[in-house]
């Protein structure tokens, strides 16, 4: 709820600096603050995730690595030290839920796709700490088919 507030005002701020009387520099200048301004109160990270494959069977791993950088620089962040990572099946429930500790923005991690699993697109998605307090977020996340044995 803060942050849609926050983001009302920055609006508000923007609209404002708009309407002055002023050059076009200054109102693009007065633009970039309230910009900077916002990013430095609610600070924003990526999640990206690697897979080593597209596509597989019953009894397989799922392996991954996460990376979690800053969205300003795309350099490794430092702001969650923590990342959530779910194999959710296909109808949305959650199979697998892991909590994985980041270093140096990145951590890596494994799901096994057990022979109780139907085939069908399943989807792994993570969240970060950030993430997860953030209200107009939504999760990093792919989906992947799971195959049966011919």
């Amino acid at each position: 709820m803060k942050r849609l507030l926050l983001l009302q005002w920055f609006l508000l701020a923007t609209v404002m600096v708009l309407a002055q009387d002023g050059s076009p520099q200054q109102q693009l200048t007065a633009l970039q603050d309230n910009f900077d301004h916002f990013a430095k109160t609610y600070p924003q990270e990526r999640v990206y995730l690697h897979f080593d494959n597209t596509s597989y069977f019953k009894g397989e791993h799922i392996y991954y690595k996460a990376y979690v950088v800053d969205d300003a620089s795309l350099k490794p962040s430092d702001m969650s030290k923590i990342l959530y990572v779910e194999l959710v099946n296909p109808i949305g429930y959650p199979v697998e839920t892991q909590k994985l500790m980041v270093r140096n923005g990145q951590t890596s991690g494994s799901f096994l796709l057990k022979d109780t699993l139907n085939a069908g697109f399943f989807l792994v998605w993570c969240l970060s700490v950030i993430w997860r307090t953030q209200v107009m977020s939504k999760p990093m996340g792919r989906q992947m088919p799971r195959l049966f044995l011919p």
